[in-house]
């Protein structure tokens, strides 16, 4: 899974995950807290779990946001938007993928 902080024009972050080619899913809409991958590794850390399972869990059995991939870009690229894409993070990079 490939994870991204939206930076909002008002300086809140929301924390994004890839479901597919085309999808990414607001975590921040799931709970407000929720605004970077490291509390998903701390978490899975508790656990003993992957991140990609931790991720799955939280998504399971809740209502979350949803957005095209390509709608983020195009509105990030929008001289007129405040919106920015951080840099994207990989669960390779924590590790525990399955």
């Amino acid at each position: 899974m490939k994870y991204f902080r939206l930076l909002e024009d008002n300086k809140k972050i929301r924390l994004l995950v890839q479901l597919d080619e085309e999808t990414i899913v607001d975590l921040t809409s799931i709970h407000s807290d929720l605004t970077d991958i490291i509390q998903i590794v701390l978490t899975s850390n508790i656990y003993s779990t992957s991140i990609t399972k931790t991720t799955e869990k939280i998504l399971n059995n809740k209502s979350y946001e949803t957005y095209k991939i390509a709608d983020i870009i195009n509105s990030c690229k929008d001289a007129k938007s405040n919106l920015k894409m951080l840099t994207p993070i990989s669960s390779q990079k924590y590790g525990q993928l399955e």
